[in-house]
């Protein structure tokens, strides 16, 4: 009995050191924020922090390597930091990384911010100027609320709110060093593990109370992007949706104008749903569509009813000014490329001139069909004849008239027609130039 009961206590004695131990451990979740801050970004976050809260994690830490992206997608992830669960760290690497434009505020926004050595961050205007240029009235309103946005978020953390406005002012930028000594950022950190061991011990300001982080025993929850985080990232590329738009728009033309290809009629539904879809995250510029919408419209009219390209030129000089003005992004680096623009506009240019050169050809073609389209063709004599006889033209037989006698299975060459009379002439001494002069005649 006493061997039992010590058994017991001893095995009580394990699991109460055990218990200690997992409670002495900080649950850290690491999440990657590699690329341009957009729609797919967004939700990558708000999940991460929405499963922080139900996981149990003790820490979250956004690796960070990004040049800016939407600003409607980077407010949303400040508001999901200000107002996350457990504490968020704000990690700018490895060596090489960037947080400029909308990273510069996740980093502002962040309860502790870090970078690792050859990093940067800064350059978070939100408008693009060019040098020289004085902003617009509309500019200068989103450089001030930017401003005051950044100027917040920094007072918040106790961080340099001066050079934070100047961010986005100016659009100044700083090397880690320099963001270390000028207060911008709390550490420097060059891995993973000295990332750990800097954090260590620090306290931090959280939902109005210090907390105290412990890393000395951690355990680790990789926290990677899901397919559908992935995927809204990439559809909402606008490279990819404008390519996406025109392919859905030129498949649709192409199964209307040949009807029963299927595929083109399928591939161009595809592309045009998933190209409306992307548009849907993405700051429109009416506009822009509706010149691009306009402009295809013309083009398609150009190879109904051609103009001589009249149509299809104006059509081609709508879309490449709806292309321009078809997203109304600003950010660095996440506008349609121009590159693609020129590319597409030329595309479509030769597809007009291709129309337009094919349909003068018509115009001025003989008719292959019907009386008028046996002038030119190539005859055989059914019979002999000297000057009126029957002969086989189109797989009929017809009533031939010519100048000289004429054997049986001789080939003829239809020069002209004298009601339904065919008027023929040897096919070795019939001419071009005769059967010019006899089309003219008719």
């Amino acid at each position: 009995m006493k061997r039992v009961i010590h058994r017991l206590g001893l095995l009580a004695m394990l699991w109460f050191a055990s218990a200690s131990a997992l409670a002495d451990t900080t649950r850290v979740q690491w999440l990657t924020l590699e690329g341009p801050v957009n729609p797919g970004t967004e939700a990558y976050l708000t999940k991460a922090l929405s499963q922080a809260k139900t996981e149990g994690v003790d820490l979250t830490v956004l690796r960070l390597n990004t040049p800016g992206g939407l600003g409607s997608s980077m407010r949303e992830m400040v508001q999901q930091i200000a107002n996350a669960p457990v504490p968020v760290v704000v990690w700018v690497g490895p060596s090489g990384a960037r947080a400029t434009s909308a990273g510069t505020f996740l980093v502002a926004a962040s309860h502790r911010a870090v970078m690792a050595p050859g990093t940067h961050l800064g350059s978070a205007t939100p408008v693009s100027l060019g040098e020289g240029e004085t902003p617009s009235a509309k500019q200068t309103k989103a450089i001030e609320d930017a401003a005051a946005l950044i100027k917040g978020l920094a007072e918040q953390r106790g961080r340099n709110a001066d050079w934070f406005q100047k961010a986005v002012a100016e659009g100044v930028s700083l090397t880690a060093q320099q963001a270390l000594d000028q207060g911008v950022i709390e550490q420097m950190a060059g891995s993973r593990n000295e990332l750990l061991q800097a954090l260590d011990g620090v306290t931090l300001a959280f939902q109005g109370k210090t907390v105290a982080l412990s890393t000395d025993s951690v355990q680790s929850v990789e926290r990677p992007p899901d397919w559908q985080e992935r995927f809204l990232a990439v559809i909402t590329q606008p490279n990819l949706v404008y390519l996406l738009l025109l392919i859905g728009f030129y498949g649709l033309v192409l199964e209307f104008l040949n009807p029963g290809i299927v595929f083109s009629g399928v591939i161009g539904a595809v592309a045009l749903v998933l190209a409306l879809y992307g548009l849907h995250w993405l700051p429109v510029n009416w506009a822009g569509l509706l010149l691009i919408g306009l402009g295809l419209a013309f083009m398609v009219a150009e190879a109904y009813q051609p103009s001589f390209g009249l149509l299809g030129l104006g059509g081609v000089a709508a879309l490449a000014t709806g292309s321009v003005l078809l997203l109304d992004i600003q950010a660095p680096g996440y506008g349609i490329d121009p590159s693609l623009i020129v590319v597409m506009t030329l595309v479509s240019l030769v597809l007009v001139v291709g129309v337009a050169w094919l349909a003068m050809k018509a115009m001025h073609r003989h008719q292959v069909a019907g009386r008028e389209g046996l002038v030119g063709e190539v005859v055989t004599a059914l019979a002999d004849f000297d000057r009126k006889g029957p002969v086989l033209a189109q797989g009929e037989h017809w009533q031939a008239q010519t100048q000289v006698p004429i054997k049986q299975g001789s080939r003829l060459t239809v020069v002209g027609l004298d009601g339904l009379v065919l008027q023929v002439r040897p096919a070795d001494e019939a001419s071009d130039n005769t059967v010019k002069e006899s089309k003219e005649a008719q």
